[in-house]
């Protein structure tokens, strides 16, 4: 077989990078529980939890359909986007957000206007996820737990 190399458009390019950036602070963990359930053509029910440590039973990655997900460490959560849309996002029990930043590829990050609610009897926040292609890299909340 032959490799052929494709190079990558600008807007592809940035949403790999995305990508990459939101999953770095979630590295998969061999204990981790993975589901992976198509619901239909467009939409599925994908998790990742963790099974030890201070997010024990919390989403280490959740899916937001099959064009956006959002990662969990202890102090952050990520969200990346290939296509804009509004999401609910869910936050660890008793986390307190510090910050909400949109963080582009080239600049300074800024603050992001979230409106705060409660999902699934516990912390979230409502929020627009930008098409990552363009000047967002991934949206940061920044929180404390149990503070």
């Amino acid at each position: 077989p032959y490799t052929y190399y494709r190079e990558l458009g600008d807007k592809d390019f940035k949403r790999r990078r995305s990508g990459i950036e939101v999953q770095r602070i979630a590295p998969i963990n061999i204990t981790d529980e993975i589901r992976v359930e198509p619901w239909d053509e467009d939409n599925v029910d994908m998790w990742r939890k963790r099974t030890q440590g201070p997010l024990n039973g919390w989403y280490a990655s959740l899916a937001f359909g099959k064009r956006c997900f959002a990662t969990y460490s202890e102090t952050e959560a990520r969200v990346g986007a290939s296509q804009t849309r509004m999401i609910d996002l869910p936050l660890p029990p008793g986390a307190n957000v510090t910050a909400v930043e949109m963080v582009p590829h080239e600049g300074r990050p800024v603050n992001w206007k979230t409106e705060s609610m409660e999902i699934c009897n516990g912390p979230g926040l409502r929020l627009w996820a930008p098409d990552c292609g363009y000047e967002a890299k991934y949206i940061r909340v920044r929180y404390e737990i149990g503070k």
